[in-house]
Parts: structure tokens; C-alpha cells; sequence
């Protein structure tokens, strides 16, 4: 297997692996809205808002390890997160799940994903939260959660229980990507 090229999100690369948009890893791809699959339904991207993609490389300068490529990797989706409500569906532009370094579908591990989360959830600052899923759990701002402290449970199946990635969708404007 040919080794990878060296990619540095957090010192200025591309948000995008190099190797997507080749034959190995195609891409962009087109959705495929009535598809039974939830990837071709949301085929990834890697486009955000200014500020939510400076906050992304902060996010891989601290947790994305010294080595020739991140321990990580960071992705949005066409119309993510998918949701029937449509003011909470397609955020993309301020959306994004963090896995581990083989990207989409790669578990993040529990320790790293527990330390990444905690950072992101104890950050005062700009961008702030909507709501941010992990490890079964939910945070939405304003909300109160099921017992006072903000989190609620959250999934149904291991899909959906966010134990092998984190989601974070921020607040402030955002625009569907294609």
C-alpha cells in the first residue's frame, strides 16, 4: 500500500485530504437523495464558514498529533445533519463530526474523543454550540436537558449513538452545500 502523502490541517493545508477527489477516495461526490445509504444520501465535504473552518484547524493543532498526517480527521456532509425538521436540517456550513484518522466511519476512540469533546463543550468562546452529540448524549443551547444539566440521551442504534465520532453544529448563519 503507497503511503499517504504528508497533510497538515492545523498548519495551513487544505481542510481536505489530499488524496479526496481521486480514484481512490472519489469525491466530491453527487448526493443520491433516495438512496438507502446515508452516505451517498450526504457524500462528504470539507467547506465551512470562515471562522467555524479556523476553529477546525485549531481543533487538529491541538489534537491531531506531530506526525506526517493528523490522528484525526474533520468532515461535513451535503445537507448534515439530516433531520425532517428544517430548521435544524443542513447545516453543513457550521456543521462537523470528528473521527479518527482514517476519517469518515474511523472510530475516534473513547480517551481522544472524551479530551476533544471536552475541549470543545468547555470553550467559552466564538463559535458557539447549537448542540453537540457524543457518547449518547446531546447538548442543545437553551436547553435544559432531562435532568437540569443540559445533556439529554440521544440515538437509538450504534448509528446513531455517537460513540465513535463527535458532532458539533455551531450557531450563526449557514448555506446547504451541493
Amino acid at each position: 500500500m503507497a503511503q499517504l502523502p504528508e497533510w497538515h490541517p492545523g498548519a495551513g493545508d487544505s481542510l481536505r485530504p489530499p488524496e479526496f477527489g481521486t480514484p481512490a477516495h472519489p469525491g466530491p461526490l453527487r448526493p443520491i437523495p433516495n438512496s438507502l445509504s446515508y452516505q451517498e444520501r450526504h457524500p462528504t465535504r470539507y467547506q465551512w464558514r470562515d471562522d467555524i473552518a479556523d476553529y477546525i484547524r485549531e481543533i487538529y493543532r491541538r489534537f491531531g498529533g506531530e506526525g506526517r498526517r493528523p490522528s484525526i480527521q474533520i468532515n461535513t456532509y451535503v445537507c448534515h445533519p439530516e433531520h425532517p425538521n428544517p430548521s435544524i436540517a443542513c447545516r453543513d456550513t457550521v456543521s462537523y463530526d470528528i473521527w479518527g484518522e482514517e476519517g469518515r466511519n474511523d472510530p475516534i476512540g473513547f480517551d481522544r474523543g472524551q479530551k476533544i469533546f471536552r475541549f470543545l463543550f468547555d470553550d467559552p468562546g466564538e463559535p458557539f454550540i447549537a448542540w453537540i452529540i457524543w457518547n449518547r448524549r446531546i447538548w442543545i443551547r437553551g436547553d435544559p436537558g432531562v435532568d437540569g444539566t443540559g445533556f439529554s440521551p440521544f440515538g437509538f442504534n450504534p448509528f446513531t449513538f455517537h460513540e465513535d465520532h463527535i458532532h458539533l453544529t455551531a450557531t450563526g448563519p449557514f448555506r446547504r452545500l451541493t
